[in-house]
């Protein structure tokens, strides 16, 4: 039996999801990221509200004083930050019931 034949076109697709799935496998997760930020920070960035689910106004909090002391490094990629939102593992609103 034969492989089937590609074009180009499918190659390209098939090459670009793959490299996709690559790097979300690469990116870490909320939690990860959140255990590297310092603790004084996470608490002042969720107190009283850490049995929800982080909010994205939270984790802003917490990105705009990690810039302010210089701690560029610490903060996340676009793409993390962007998976966080995607994935549900940060909300940017909560609804009450």
């Amino acid at each position: 039996m034969q492989a089937p034949q590609r074009n180009g076109m499918t190659t390209v697709l098939t090459f670009k999801m793959h490299v996709a799935h690559l790097i979300h496998a690469m990116q870490r997760s909320f939690n990860d990221w959140w255990n590297t930020v310092p603790s004084d920070l996470q608490n002042k960035a969720r107190k009283g509200d850490e049995s929800n689910k982080p909010l994205l106004n939270q984790v802003n909090y917490a990105l705009l004083h990690l810039h302010l002391a210089g701690k560029h490094d610490a903060k996340p990629s676009h793409q993390e930050l962007k998976d966080w939102l995607h994935s549900g593992q940060v909300d940017v609103i909560r609804m009450k019931k």
